[in-house]
């Protein structure tokens, strides 16, 4: 491989970047894969897919910890690199293929950031893509995920991480609480910001009836209690056309019994009687929410997430700027980089835990070990107790991430939901 300083040959110019094209930029060279991508590439050489690809397995090494498809690298180059204009592409007249050639800006400009983001994920522990996001964005005003990344970063860095609202940070953004929230999520899984949270509220629970309510016979040992719960149910549904009732509603309709003077006559016994008509009778379906504002929470950073923050914003910031100090030591830490096969493996099986794919997969993993792990139980379980069982096996998770498992495999119905004072507590369907 050729000297990639010698590209630089005094043509280097101190322009201010645009911040669209920052943000496309970062956003096509957002993993370690993609930089080693245009790092290997060479100005005047035309290449084709599976020539680029075999360039990114060399650099690796005698074994490669990821080794791509060519149809993974014409995809960064046509979804990423064609369309910021980092490569030009033209059809070789011999094949009828394909083949790829760096642009001037590709050089200069892409290259550097690419040297700075491989020198900083070889010091830090979170993948490329957890810290910048992917380049596709979900966003309801379709911008880069890296955007939103860096310009939550930025509040957090410029609050000295003391603790700012989500709400506050969706002002300074312009973005709105969800958006905000989903960005805040995103930078806490990745470890850069922490996030306090204001409590839950409180639980609000509504009961529908299934098709077993209009044939649930009632037992001669039933409780009189249980059929004046089901009674007052029957009247509810009948007077509101189906539409789910909340406890505080069979409350009110319990009190209205002669035998029943305060809530004092029958105490807690209401929820927990409601809770077993869904759960063993089901007859019953419950629906869970709580009043718990989010955008009230408290995002906070430490001194080690604020330095890297900072030290984030400050590669975006000198990339934007241009300098010709930053491009040479961008080009010089990328050239040291490919040529250490040890750092580049590192770098890459770094990108291929973090890659979509991979994340999807290790997620439907996780859903069945949750699954197994409830059903092998015999009895509900917590998330924190599903959490400490997955620990056992290996998968080390956090509390948010297990909650994320469980409440989707309820909303899919795989599994039910019980409302304890201790909290949800979830068991597969028998």
């Amino acid at each position: 491989m050729s000297e990639v300083g010698e590209t630089l040959s005094g043509s280097c110019k101190v322009e201010m970047m645009p911040l669209s094209d920052l943000y496309g930029l970062g956003s096509a060279i957002c993993i370690e894969t993609k930089c080693f991508l245009i790092g290997s590439m060479e100005p005047g050489v035309n290449y084709g897919t599976t020539a680029l690809r075999n360039n990114i397995s060399d650099i690796q090494g005698p074994e490669p910890s990821w080794e791509q498809s060519s149809g993974t690298t014409g995809s960064h180059l046509e979804d990423s690199f064609v369309e910021e204009g980092l490569v030009t592409v033209s059809i070789d007249p011999n094949t009828g293929y394909s083949t790829y050639a760096i642009s001037e800006k590709g050089v200069m400009v892409a290259k550097p950031l690419a040297g700075h983001l491989v020198h900083l994920s070889l010091e830090i522990d979170q993948p490329l893509e957890d810290v910048l996001g992917p380049r596709k964005s979900n966003s309801p005003e379709g911008l880069r995920p890296i955007q939103r990344r860096l310009e939550v970063m930025q509040a957090v860095v410029s609050n000295s991480g003391k603790g700012i609202s989500i709400h506050e940070i969706s002002q300074q953004i312009g973005a709105d609480i969800s958006h905000t929230q989903t960005i805040v999520d995103d930078l806490k899984r990745a470890e850069l910001i922490d996030v306090e949270s204001v409590g839950r509220g409180r639980v609000h629970k509504t009961f529908s009836p299934t098709e077993k309510f209009y044939g649930y016979k009632l037992r001669s040992h039933t409780s009189q209690f249980m059929k004046n719960i089901i009674n007052a149910l029957d009247i509810l549904y009948s007077n509101n056309e189906n539409q789910p009732v909340s406890q505080d509603q069979v409350k009110k309709a319990l009190l209205e019994l002669p035998e029943y003077e305060t809530t004092a006559d029958f105490g807690g016994k209401l929820s927990t009687k409601l809770n077993q008509l869904s759960r063993y009778s089901g007859i019953l379906s419950i629906s869970s929410s709580n009043d718990e504002d989010k955008s009230r929470a408290i995002v906070r950073a430490d001194n080690d997430q604020l330095l890297l923050m900072d030290r984030i914003l400050t590669i975006f910031k000198r990339a934007q700027e241009g300098d010709c100090d930053y491009v040479s030591e961008g080009i010089d830490k990328l050239k040291k980089i490919l040529n250490n096969a040890n750092d580049v493996n590192i770098l890459m099986a770094k990108a291929r835990e973090a890659s979509q794919g991979l994340k999807a997969l290790r997620s439907k993993m996780i859903a069945r070990k949750i699954l197994l792990i409830l059903a092998m139980s015999g009895t509900e379980l917590s998330n924190r107790e599903i959490r400490d069982t997955l620990q056992t096996t290996g998968d080390k998770l956090d509390k948010q991430t297990v909650v994320y498992h469980t409440r989707k495999l309820a909303s899919l119905g795989k599994i039910s939901t019980l409302q304890t004072n201790e909290g949800h507590k979830y068991s597969v369907y028998i």
